[in-house]
Formats: C-alpha cells, sequence, structure tokens
C-alpha cells in the first residue's frame, strides 16, 4: 500500500496514487472523456482487434489483446493522433515524441 500522500488540490492526505483524493479527482467527463470519445474509442476498437492499427507513438503493430489508449496531440483533448499502446501514451509527458519510423535503416559493423 503506497505512504500517505498530500492531495495535489486540497491537500489532505491521501493514498491514491492519482496524486488527488476522491473528492478533489475529476470524473471521466471533466477530463474530457466523454460520449464523443467513447463512441470513437469504439468505432477505432474494430480495427484494433482485427490487428490492423499502428501505435501513434512508436509506430509498432498493436497486438489486439494488449492495452491501447485513443491518443490525443498532447496539451489538447480535442485532437486524436491515433491509436496508441497504453504505455506509449501514459508515458508520453515524460519523454518526447518520436517520428514513426517510415523507412528501415540497414546497421552496417564496423
Amino acid at each position: 500500500m503506497p505512504r500517505p500522500r498530500p492531495c495535489l488540490t486540497c491537500k489532505r492526505l491521501t493514498r491514491n496514487r492519482r496524486g488527488r483524493c476522491d473528492q478533489c479527482q475529476p470524473t471521466t467527463v471533466q477530463q474530457g472523456y466523454g460520449q464523443a470519445h467513447k463512441a470513437e474509442r469504439a468505432r477505432i476498437a474494430a480495427l484494433v482487434n482485427a490487428g490492423l492499427a499502428r501505435c501513434a507513438r512508436c509506430g509498432h503493430w498493436i497486438h489486439p489483446r494488449s492495452s491501447w489508449d485513443l491518443d490525443h496531440v498532447d496539451g489538447s483533448r480535442n485532437t486524436y493522433i491515433g491509436v496508441s499502446h497504453a504505455k506509449c501514451n501514459r508515458t508520453a509527458p515524460h519523454r518526447k515524441r518520436r517520428p514513426v519510423p517510415t523507412t528501415r535503416r540497414e546497421v552496417t559493423k564496423k
């Protein structure tokens, strides 16, 4: 169990890993993941489940049974960039986005 930390909003102690206590944590709709987001995710789920989707962040194929997110432009909840592995999307704020590889490079040994 995580140690208690102060809530980012009200400073009450909480063990919540999200950083905010249950009273201060915004709902998914308040975070920008309402009906429109859910409908778009459902539409794209068919492509992911068929194994036809590539990660918008790393460029690798997304396995149908793996965790994935409907990814959006960093800093904007209104513009989607496509599907991403859950790990790629959730670690994106901590690193710069690498461009999706378009061609394969030959590696030569010296």
